[in-house]
């Protein structure tokens, strides 16, 4: 394939999780991580109004990054870098991982732009192991969010098991959002 160009992204959102290139190295500084992260941030917001693209900060579990693991300390960065086109995705698996309340995306508010999904037992599609995503989704719609929700697990036949993955949350979607 060919590579993905800035100019093929233009009006979408483009998620920032690298959690091994955003990993704090044992001994360095975290606030002046902080301060240096922040400053790269907004450089990279201002080249992304250029194409009219959003980047949307992941929250990672401790498991794959010690910057940015909860949903909570995303948005705070989102406030420091204070750029419309630097925002924030709920990955509610990693919400899951880290016993992050729902509350947070009430939180996250008008900052929230793009949502990730998946079960916290192995990553999982959704509906394969039954977790109740509906606190979630509830919180979601508190805020009146209305984004994208991109299933990011672990597949083994994506051909049978999307629709059924699709379904479930569909189901658990339409009793938050009443």
């Amino acid at each position: 394939g060919q590579p993905l160009l800035l100019e093929d992204a233009r009006g979408g959102i483009v998620v920032l999780g690298s959690g091994d290139a955003r990993r704090i190295p044992d001994g360095y500084d975290r606030q002046l991580a902080r301060e240096e992260f922040v400053d790269v941030v907004r450089k990279m917001a201002g080249i992304a109004k250029r194409y009219d693209i959003t980047i949307a900060m992941e929250n990672l579990n401790r498991g794959e990054t010690n910057f940015g693991n909860s949903l909570a300390e995303v948005v705070g960065l989102v406030r420091e870098v204070n750029h419309p086109r630097f925002r924030a995705t709920a990955d509610i698996y990693h919400m899951l991982r880290e016993e992050e309340p729902p509350g947070s995306i009430v939180q996250a508010g008008k900052y929230l732009v793009h949502c990730h999904i998946a079960e916290n037992r192995d990553r999982a599609r959704p509906g394969k192991n039954g977790e109740d995503f509906r606190p979630y989704f509830k919180a979601m719609w508190s805020i009146g969010y209305k984004g994208l929700i991109m299933m990011e697990c672990g597949w083994t036949d994506p051909a049978t098991e999307a629709g059924p993955a699709l379904a479930y949350l569909q189901g658990q979607l339409d009793e938050a959002y009443r």
